[in-house]
């Protein structure tokens, strides 16, 4: 599993403001593809630690971590 995961981040709430509450936004976050052999089992797992890296990629931003 990659440390640093390659990733997509969509925010539709910046060009329509009623898909969020006031002063808040809606986002979306994609972990491209990525081999993984890993006993089936795991797969829970091996899901929640790659949620994980992405919460904490998009946290190392500026300009994020402070809104999330």
């Amino acid at each position: 599993m990659p440390d640093n995961p390659s990733m997509g981040l969509q925010i539709p709430s910046v060009h329509d403001s009623g898909l969020a509450p006031p002063g808040k936004h809606a986002a979306s976050a994609f972990a491209y593809g990525f081999p993984v052999e890993a006993h089936r089992n795991q797969h829970g797992h091996l899901k929640n630690e790659m949620a994980q890296r992405v919460i904490d990629k998009i946290t190392r931003s500026p300009r994020t971590a402070k809104t999330l």
